[in-house]
């Protein structure tokens, strides 16, 4: 007998949105205290680039002191700023880091990257739902669940908003649908969705959810024993009254004369999108209001033309400095990432050669970024240092082997699955177990 009511009249954020004024959720799912005193489960952001990044400015770059035969640098059309990129210490080796990721250094301690995916194609919604999966899509459809949606399932302890979805899409395919995202097209959206009046609901809305409490009873057997859905409903109207009493739409005013917003408006770049984007997400997880919560941080990397010089950088640097500020927000209640993993991407690079309208196309070799506890710090893969081309690579090493393999997405998203306690099968690769520091109990 199942356990989960269905309401068919309404869709589970119009039911949470609707229900905030006197409190549902679409599964009415029991939510631990927001604001928790102590140590929720482990926590998770994904941060994607739309349009498909310059790794070369990133996560693959170059030394410009070097000759190589099939790609241009170019780095005199870039501004002096972004010509030279700069060593760091990943994993106790030195590695170059792109000169557009300045404000990542002081992160450097908690990243390992992945170089050289092949991501087996170069349409971008095709490359989209690949990267936001893991698995092949079928044309652009997605095949699989979102990595959000399989983080929420393994580390949700009862939140309210267990996945969050902010100007992304994400899917759900084999999970339970309260591990379904909840998506906003605008991370101010946040203060609408969990701020709204207090008291009574609409008539008609709540005319609805006595509806979908009595249809609830059609799948009820007289030998159900949990809760019946009247008390599950009863539960969830006291936890948002406490949500509202705790104020805690008020974490999301960044506006605010507080002494909280005042230390986020220093710390992030709150002017622009991908600084509200980062904070929003940041603050989701220092609530427990989210588990886990993907964003889009910036668009604009589709530049095929001579804007690529000043376009592509400034858009970098942007994204970077708040995927930063968000990483050290998150570092200040948990230093280590402990409990904390932060993904970035994009779905796929740019062309190492510079086309005829002075920029860069479409490119199947990218990059992925990780900052947490439970992968082996460093850089594991590698494109062709000449043509930015794929290598084979040896599965434990991570170095470039003649007959190893060629490093997917389903590697990647394996790995990072199993590293966060859950099942790597349904990627049909076998994780890089050599690069899972540690894994989580889910």
């Amino acid at each position: 007998m199942s356990k989960k009511y269905h309401c068919p009249h309404l869709s589970r954020r119009a039911l949470l949105q609707g229900a905030l004024g006197g409190a549902a959720t679409y599964a009415l799912w029991p939510i631990r205290p927001v604001l928790a005193q102590g140590a929720a489960g482990h926590r998770f952001v994904a941060c994607f680039l739309d349009g498909g990044w310059d790794v070369l400015l990133a996560g693959d770059p170059r030394d410009p002191a070097g000759s190589y035969e099939g790609i241009d640098l170019d780095i005199n059309r870039l501004a002096p700023e972004f010509q030279d990129p700069f060593p760091v210490s990943m994993g106790g080796t030195e590695q170059l880091w792109g000169p557009t990721m300045q404000a990542l250094a002081p992160h450097a301690d908690l990243a390992t990257f992945f170089r050289g995916i092949n991501m087996n194609t170069v349409s971008h919604e095709t490359a989209k739902s690949y990267s936001h999966t893991g698995r092949q899509p079928a044309g652009a459809v997605a095949k699989g669940d979102s990595i959000g949606t399989v983080a929420a399932s393994l580390h949700d302890q009862g939140a309210l908003l267990p996945n969050t979805a902010i100007s992304i899409p994400s899917y759900n395919r084999a999970f339970d649908n309260r591990f379904s995202a909840i998506r906003m097209n605008d991370p101010r959206e946040i203060r609408d969705l969990i701020g709204a009046t207090q008291g009574a609901l609409p008539e008609g809305v709540e005319g609805l959810l006595n509806q979908a409490l009595a249809d609830a009873y059609s799948c009820i057997s007289p030998a159900y024993s949990g809760r019946l859905p009247e008390d599950e409903l009863s539960i969830s109207r006291d936890r948002i009254l406490r949500l509202q009493e705790q104020d805690v739409v008020a974490r999301f005013d960044f506006n605010a004369e507080t002494p909280e917003m005042e230390q986020l408006r220093a710390l992030y770049p709150l002017g622009n999108g991908a600084g509200r984007a980062t904070a929003t997400a940041a603050q989701l997880l220092r609530t427990d209001l989210s588990t886990a919560v993907t964003t889009r941080v910036r668009g604009g990397f589709d530049t095929h033309r001579g804007e690529w010089a000043t376009d592509q950088p400034l858009r970098l640097v942007e994204a970077f400095e708040a995927i930063g500020a968000m990483l050290t927000h998150l570092r200040d209640d948990d230093p280590s990432f402990d409990r904390t993993t932060v993904l970035v991407y994009s779905e796929f690079a740019r062309t190492p050669k510079i086309n005829g309208d002075g920029g860069r196309d479409h490119w199947f070799a990218d990059t992925v970024m990780v900052f947490g506890s439970t992968l082996k710090k460093g850089v594991f893969g590698a494109s062709n240092e000449q043509d930015l081309g794929l290598l084979a690579v040896d599965p434990t090493t991570g170095l470039p082997e003649e007959g190893g393999i060629q490093l997917t997405p389903e590697h990647v998203m394996a790995t990072l699955v199993q590293s966060l306690g859950g099942d790597p099968s349904p990627y049909r690769e076998d994780p890089l177990n050599a690069w899972i520091a540690k894994e989580l109990t889910p």
